[in-house]
């Protein structure tokens, strides 16, 4: 993992935590919403040691509370399981092509095996960039949901391939607010999708375009006024058009 990004999430966030394993030959690095595998580190009896491989100055401090912990078993890292492979209970779940954008943060969406969507802020990957950076590896990357050994909340586990690499806590972002506005948004969207298709229309059939929109030069580029002044045009003569077809079928 990059330990420079898992500095930088934990100097944004405030707080971070350095987590010894029972065997002193593994150490994990923990977020206030995540925890990583950090293979290669020492094992650190320090919190002044811990912050200098961290990198987390004097000034830093100010703003950085860094915690040491001790004695972490894979299955119980501050009751999250990060063991290999799969444990009983685990759900496999797949990115959703879609994701949720608030306040300019990415929160990505996992669909799980009978329909649960959950999302996690995708920010929290950063220190994993490394397993991302190769394409065909990245193939193997895949996702699961585990549940917490005392609360009995999901969360997600990232691995690669069977090595879980680390647990990220969702983030709850669905209020009754939120679909509202997305169902806006959609209708906007719908609008919009109907407004570029006008316009392409309307470029394909240029050489009827002064019939259409007298006193337009078809040679000439036009303009985004011009464009969207003609679709509109070319729309209402298509209802019309269609308007006389029916007139005339239900004369016949």
């Amino acid at each position: 993992m990059r330990i420079s990004k898992y500095t930088a999430l934990i100097k944004k966030k405030g707080y971070g935590v350095w987590i010894n394993s029972e065997n002193k030959q593994d150490c994990y690095l923990a977020t206030p919403a995540s925890i990583y595998k950090a293979h290669g580190l020492p094992y650190v009896d320090e919190l002044e040691v811990a912050k200098a491989i961290l990198d987390i100055d004097k000034k830093a401090e100010e703003k950085t509370l860094l915690k040491l912990e001790y004695q972490a078993r894979v299955t119980d890292v501050l009751g999250f399981d990060l063991s290999d492979g799969a444990i009983p209970g685990e759900k496999r779940a797949e990115h959703n092509r879609a994701a949720a954008v608030i306040d300019d943060i990415y929160y990505s969406a996992l669909r799980c095996r009978g329909g649960e969507l959950i999302f996690y802020d995708r920010a929290l990957l950063a220190p994993l960039k490394d397993r991302f950076k190769d394409k065909e590896a990245a193939e193997y990357i895949n996702y699961a949901i585990r549940y917490h050994m005392r609360s009995g909340d999901p969360y997600v586990v990232v691995k690669d391939g069977f090595e879980t690499l680390a647990a990220i806590l969702p983030v709850r972002i669905l209020s009754e607010d939120y679909i509202s506005e997305l169902q806006d948004f959609q209708l906007m969207c719908m609008d919009q999708l109907h407004r570029e298709r006008a316009r392409e229309k309307a470029k394909e059939n240029m050489n009827g375009v002064q019939e259409v929109l007298p006193g337009i030069d078809p040679k000439k580029d036009l303009s985004d006024d011009e464009l969207q002044d003609l679709a509109d045009r070319a729309c209402e003569l298509d209802r019309e058009i269609a308007e006389d077809e029916e007139d005339a079928d239900d004369l016949e």
